[in-house]
């Protein structure tokens, strides 16, 4: 319940980065060469709000807890002093009997008493996590490699970009100085045949084809070389605009993972299934040693039912924080603690919705801009729309388009 750690990183940098060079190719893009192209970065558009929307779903969820559990202590903060002290007996009771229980768990307690609570939070939903995470894993690291292999590409021809650009230089240089040189030669023949009267025909006609030779390998050079930089520059502009969706991909993926190795403090999935096994195990000897503790059993039982009485939202998960009933600091520590983090929560929240509604307008705009509305595309977008609880009402849009068309 309050074990949720603060985010070590933000991904938003990078993502809007990669988002940025995708835009840049999107706005290039001439509906007339090849429309195809519309309807494939549109729909990876789409396939990245979906993916944070996914996002946003569970930090909503985790808000209302979060809301939840404050409205709670507040209830619990207001009780009067009657209710309050036989609340706060009963809490004592509960401590006592956890102390001894406590010296015989701290010898077979595999889990810490906040990781526990937060696992026990989470119980439900724990087991999904596990393997959601997992197959987000296994997709991150694919677009990583993925990532990897196109970078590598990329810097290939870059590379081989300049290997031409200085290897035109230099056939330049080269025909330059075969031009000075032949040039050179001829004004010599030419001096000679003034000044001697001998005959240089045969040379200056040498010099002629040598000049002819070196004009038409140059060119030969020239072309060979603007075809080789066109399809390299070609090649390069495919490879950055793949490397750019690739970005986008592998940033929202790891923005998934990230949220949920923040939330259970963990590496990776399989510390989370190394931790949840060792949940269930502590699960198992505390179930046993709760049935050999009747009176254990009682005073919890009988703390729920006081709890009850305030209709708050959980009251079993203050079975994990008794000491929170008896101390009004630590209650106060609890209390900020749930704070922090919900306005956490709410700042990411906010982020991730200003980010989908941003990417939302940006396909809007790009579908008007081509005058593209495909069929299935409309389709995901009001799905999309109904997900977040927008009303974009693209019928409309739809029937204006046609009604356009008839008029034309």
């Amino acid at each position: 319940m309050f074990g949720f750690l603060k985010k070590k990183k933000q991904k938003q940098l990078e993502l809007d980065q990669a988002f940025e060079g995708l835009m840049d190719d999107i706005n290039a893009i001439d509906q007339h060469e090849d429309p195809n192209k519309i309807h494939r970065y549109i729909l990876e558009s789409c396939e990245q709000i979906i993916s944070r929307a996914k996002i946003i779903k569970k930090e909503q969820a985790e808000y209302e807890v979060l809301t939840k559990y404050l409205s709670d202590i507040k209830k619990i903060s207001d009780m009067d002093d009657r209710s309050k002290k036989r609340l706060t007996e009963i809490a004592k009771n509960v401590i006592d009997l956890e102390k001894t229980r406590y010296d015989y768990q701290q010898s077979v307690r595999r889990l810490p008493e906040e990781q526990f609570a937060l696992l026990e939070e989470n119980e439900s939903v724990i087991p999904e996590t596990i393997r959601t995470m997992q197959e987000n894993e296994k997709y991150q690291d694919k677009v990583k490699r993925d990532m990897q292999l196109l970078e590598g590409k990329k810097s290939e021809y870059e590379i081989e970009l300049e290997r031409l650009r200085e290897g035109d230089i230099t056939t330049k240089k080269i025909s330059l100085m075969g031009l000075v040189f032949f040039g050179s030669l001829t004004a010599l023949l030419l001096l000679v045949h003034f000044a001697t009267g001998f005959d240089t025909t045969w040379g200056i006609l040498a010099i002629g084809f040598c000049l002819v030779a070196l004009i038409m390998v140059q060119e030969y050079r020239s072309g060979y070389a603007r075809r080789a930089k066109k399809e390299t520059s070609k090649s390069l502009n495919k490879t950055i605009s793949m490397v750019n969706v690739v970005r986008m991909k592998y940033a929202n993926v790891t923005a998934q993972v990230d949220y949920e190795k923040d939330k259970f403090d963990v590496n990776n999935s399989y510390e989370l299934n190394y931790l949840w096994e060792r949940y269930l195990a502590d699960v198992r000897d505390k179930e046993q040693y709760e049935r050999d503790n009747e009176d254990y059993v009682y005073f919890n039982r009988h703390l729920v039912k006081i709890l009850d009485e305030l209709n708050l939202n959980d009251s079993k998960i203050w079975l994990s924080q008794t000491e929170a009933l008896v101390d009004p600091e630590g209650m106060q520590e609890i209390y900020h603690k749930l704070v922090t983090r919900r306005k956490k929560v709410r700042a990411a929240l906010e982020e991730n919705l200003r980010y989908v509604r941003s990417e939302r307008d940006e396909v809007t705009r790009l579908m008007r801009e081509h005058d593209y509305y495909e069929a299935e595309l409309i389709e995901i977008i009001a799905t999309i729309d109904e997900e977040m609880g927008w009303n974009k009402n693209y019928q409309i849009i739809k029937a204006q388009k046609g009604a356009s068309k008839n008029e034309s």
